[in-house]
């Protein structure tokens, strides 16, 4: 009976509630305008009011306190046949507490109360507004007496109101509608003159409405901007979600950057997946002794960030290595003879590899082998299938042709590459921290030293890791553990990055090139960069000073959560990696509109992030550009939602061919 009364009442508070209501639309005839206060006015950081007796539990080490303390309450109200109790009442009625205690407990829990409210940010620019127009009172059931609800009050900043009712000293609750009677009568009105604002849809709805005041519900607590009530849900699944998306509902809006739906997305949902993952991180540092954290270039920068500012570099110190596969399996792999097979699994290629993209890979510029180009037919601006360079005779001869090149170019480039990771003591148990996926990185940079007979120590924790990091090991020993998924230690785990690569990459861009190679510097190794993708002629493209916002807004997450008492939460990955993977599986058209046209660069190629060529009729006529155009969407599910405009789960349809199509790149 307890869950149908609660999806009863979850079903009538979406169905009757707005987030914020109209002040347009309220009748003019109103004198006055009434309030509820707690998950109206003031929401509290926590999942339900009695976990504040929790956490008093927890600071007076009183065991069992919580529990007592709600049958204390029960006990008062029985007393009273039911009727309103305060608070010193309460504690009167609690077993092993005695006389003299009462106010003591009474004053530790106004205490308690006051570090959990805060004001809701929703309602707040209504309330003043109210305030301007109308005469505006407080009421509310609860035990705590006025004077007290007072400082809760004044915490949060609200004032301007005339009068405050609390239940407990008019001896009526709204519930039964006396309160309501109460307060027309003490200020001469009729109910038509008077308009209720709550969230509880009995209290403040029902009740109110049935004496004949105007009630107008509000939904408990705010929500997430850009998935609507989905958060709300999860909270009733997973505690440790509730407590945090508690802390978001209190401080989004609080400031005007919260306008902004980049930096409102970064905090609301990218920010809990870096808080998450470093606080995982961290724990598993400290557990397998690490003596330092390599981060590495470029989605590493903002791992590194956010590490730092949760102030563990001082336990356990952070370095920045720029590394990119290109600078390391070039020099490391092409430095020796290899087949034009194994050359080719070695290389980054994406669907399709231009000749310029082939030599870049090779460590070499196709512009100073004109000649070989020449022997072997092949036009310098030629593009190939990638998955049909392997039967290319013409590739094939062509790599045999420039094979020594390539051979001395990586002797070379091996030299300062080594130079350049001797400056990070890697004998020393080191930890490489990466977004992850194959950890391909970390299984050069192993090779590399091994094959200067060091026996390096080096740890892998990725966000994610999948099905391919157990590829191309070659006999080393691999440690590395994964964050959301884990495919290497746990093979059923099921990863699904194939269906949002490029928009989940995004969110870690650097705003740097990738790196090339390692070139010295006076007496000194550095990095040589590309040329930045996202810049063009006319300077930075937009999705620049997107990500940098959305990259404030998480960071921004974990400075007020640093400082919040959810500071110790350690999330489950699946409750940090919630909102940003409902975001990618199951967007919203808010977010699919600022986020299907951004540009995703893979191996030289540029492509949208789900920004179909033609329409759904245009691809009926072409299926194969059809094919083409979604294998080369690095957002499929995005790609889907833009192409079809249904509001339908895209996560099933892409589930579904994965099941039909199990060899795909879908």
């Amino acid at each position: 009976m307890g869950k149908a009364k609660k999806a009863v009442k979850s079903f009538l508070d979406e169905k009757t509630g707005s987030r914020v209501p109209c002040f347009a639309k309220l009748p003019e005839s109103a004198k006055y305008i009434s309030f509820d206060i707690f998950d109206t006015l003031v929401v509290r950081d926590v999942a339900k009011p009695t976990d504040v007796f929790g956490l008093m539990e927890k600071k007076l080490g009183f065991p069992d306190f919580s529990r007592k303390r709600i049958e204390a309450e029960h006990r008062a109200r029985q007393k009273k046949n039911g009727g309103e109790v305060d608070i010193r009442e309460i504690y009167q009625c609690f077993e092993g507490i005695s006389e003299s205690e009462t106010e003591k407990y009474c004053m530790q829990e106004l205490s308690e109360e006051l570090s959990v409210c805060r004001p809701n940010p929703a309602l707040m620019g209504f309330y003043r507004k109210c305030l301007r127009n109308k005469k505006v009172v407080l009421v509310s059931d609860m035990y705590l007496p006025a004077k007290m609800m007072c400082r809760i009050l004044e915490k949060c900043g609200i004032k301007g109101y005339e009068k405050l009712y609390v239940s407990c000293e008019a001896g009526v609750s709204k519930h039964n509608g006396g309160l309501y009677r109460f307060v027309l009568k003490d200020l001469g009105l009729r109910a038509d003159e008077l308009i209720h604002i709550g969230n509880d849809v009995m209290s403040d709805y029902i009740c109110a409405g049935r004496l004949g005041i105007r009630a107008l519900k509000t939904r408990t607590g705010t929500e997430n901007m850009y998935l609507g009530d989905i958060p709300e849900k999860q909270s009733r699944k997973s505690e440790g979600f509730s407590d945090i998306y508690r802390l978001i509902n209190t401080s989004t809006n609080s400031t005007k950057r919260f306008r902004d739906f980049y930096y409102r997305f970064g905090y609301e949902n990218f920010g809990i997946l870096l808080w998450g993952f470093t606080k995982w991180l961290m724990e598993e540092l400290r557990a397998g002794g690490t003596e330092q954290a390599v981060f590495l270039a470029r989605d590493g920068h903002i791992l590194k960030q956010a590490y730092d500012l949760m102030g563990y570099s001082s336990e356990i110190p952070s370095r920045y290595m720029e590394m990119s596969r290109r600078s390391i399996r070039t020099a490391s792999s092409f430095s020796k003879p290899q087949t034009y097979e194994k050359a080719l699994s070695l290389m980054l290629l994406p669907s399709r590899i231009s000749v310029r993209q082939m030599f870049d890979n090779w460590g070499l510029k196709a512009d100073d082998f004109l000649p070989q180009l020449r022997e072997t037919g092949i036009d310098i601006n030629e593009v190939f299938w990638s998955k049909l360079v392997k039967q290319e005779s013409r590739v094939r001869k062509l790599y045999g042709l420039v094979s020594k090149d390539i051979i001395n170019n990586a002797s070379a480039e091996k030299q300062t590459m080594l130079e350049y990771i001797s400056g990070f003591d890697l004998n020393r148990k080191t930890a490489i921290v990466d977004i992850g996926y194959g950890a391909n990185i970390q299984k050069e940079l192993i090779k590399a030293l091994c094959a200067y007979e060091m026996s390096p120590d080096i740890t892998g924790y990725y966000l994610c890791l999948d099905e391919r990091t157990a590829d191309n090991i070659d006999g080393i020993s691999l440690k590395a553990k994964g964050y959301i998924w884990d495919n290497y230690n746990c093979r059923e785990t099921v990863y699904e990055e194939q269906s949002f690569v490029g928009l989940f990459e995004a969110f870690f861009l650097e705003q740097n090139g990738s790196v090339k190679k390692y070139v010295k510097d006076g007496d000194k190794v550095i990095a040589e960069r590309y040329e930045y993708e996202y810049l063009s002629d006319g300077g930075e493209v937009d999705e620049i000073s997107c990500v940098r916002e959305i990259q404030e807004g998480a960071l921004d997450f974990i400075r007020q959560i640093k400082q919040s008492r959810f500071a110790d939460i350690e999330p489950s990955s699946k409750d940090a990696f919630f909102l940003m993977r409902y975001c990618m599986m199951r967007p919203s058209r808010s977010i699919l509109e600022h986020f299907y046209n951004f540009r995703f660069f893979n191996g030289g190629e540029s492509s949208f992030l789900a920004k179909p060529e033609r329409g759904l009729w245009g691809y009926m006529l072409h299926p194969r550009q059809l094919k083409r155009d979604f294998y080369a969407s690095a957002w499929k599910i995005g790609f889907f939602k833009y192409l079809l405009k249904l509001d339908m789960s895209y996560e099933t349809l892409w589930r579904i061919l994965k099941i039909f199509f199990p060899s795909e790149k879908i």
